[in-house]
């Protein structure tokens, strides 16, 4: 899950050889000029700088995004068997709450403004938006600006911890992948 693109290398002659064989790629959800503004869309979902002389071989990925796999091919890229198809989302055994597990991109960490941004504006939060604060997982009750979840109850509920299991769930459509 990404709010940009893929995987970018760039590394200049190492020895090291790049494989990506079998992968799957998904979650593709261009948001990072909240934070960047000037950030334009990106245009492939794997990107080899120009200048890298490592071997890369791009072979047999699958990728659910917006973007072809990969745009420039350069000497050092061997690409094959890569597709855009549809990747069914993983399946967690119990991670966080059937919400959150829906969309992982519910849950941000807690801040007051976007430190990030150039303008450091403040971070409106509204009703139904989930954040973690101090080890806390919390729901907004209200639409607030500046509130810190453990210091304005009526404003954040405070929920139980997550299970925090990432096992595959039995009928998760990725077995034999991933954390076992």
């Amino acid at each position: 899950d990404t709010s940009l693109t893929g995987v970018y290398t760039h590394g200049e002659a190492n020895h090291v050889t790049v494989r990506f064989e079998n992968n799957v790629f998904r979650g593709f959800h261009f948001n990072y000029p909240e934070v960047y503004p000037s950030t334009t869309e990106p245009v492939a979902v794997f990107g080899v700088g120009s200048n890298t002389e490592n071997p890369h071989f791009l072979t047999d990925n699958t990728a659910d995004a917006p973007y072809p796999f990969i745009m420039w091919i350069f000497d050092s890229v061997t690409e094959t068997g890569n597709v855009i198809g549809e990747v069914p989302p993983v399946i967690f055994s119990d991670f966080m709450n059937t919400q959150i597990e829906g969309n992982f991109r519910l849950v941000e960490w807690w801040t007051p403004t976007a430190t990030r941004h150039p303008d450091n504006p403040p971070v409106t939060y509204e009703p139904g938006d989930y954040v973690m604060h101090l080890g806390t997982l919390y729901r907004a009750l209200t639409q607030n600006t500046g509130e810190a979840p453990d210091e304005s109850p009526g404003a954040w509920e405070a929920l139980p911890p997550p299970a925090d299991d990432v096992t595959l769930a039995p009928e998760s459509p990725h077995q034999g992948l991933g954390v076992r």
